[in-house]
């Protein structure tokens, strides 16, 4: 898929819905927390992923957030390109192996990527 180079932004956007099973622009901007002009403009390629997007993204795929913020700056930071370009080179087995499993595995509710791991407190 993308061993050389990394999904752009928008890729990865399409990936959080495929995997997902979000069918709209409208509700992937709020799973992301963003607004769905946000996600028009980062379509378009007028808007660069924000940090934020981009840990949401990997949290709604299940992938290392290293490896999504790897790939977007690959894209937004053109002047530093080579280094995150050695980054996703990095990160691209562990992403490859995730990516390749159907869909239906990734599934798990979509809930549960997008809010924050419960306390451990009181267990024992």
């Amino acid at each position: 898929m993308h061993e050389k180079a990394p999904p752009a932004p928008v890729e990865w956007l399409d990936m959080v819905k495929e995997r997902n099973g979000i069918t709209s622009d409208y509700k992937l901007a709020e799973v992301l927390g963003v607004t769905r002009q946000a996600i028009s403009q980062q379509r378009s390629g007028k808007q660069a992923m924000s940090v934020m997007s981009a840990v949401k993204v990997a949290e709604a795929l299940k992938l290392p957030t290293q490896a999504v913020m790897a790939a977007v700056m690959y894209y937004s930071d053109p002047k530093n390109r080579g280094f995150w370009k050695d980054r996703w080179a990095r990160a691209w087995p562990v992403v490859r192996k995730r990516i390749e499993q159907p869909p239906h595995v990734h599934q798990s509710r979509l809930a549960e990527a997008t809010q924050p791991a419960p306390d451990k407190v009181g267990e024992g």
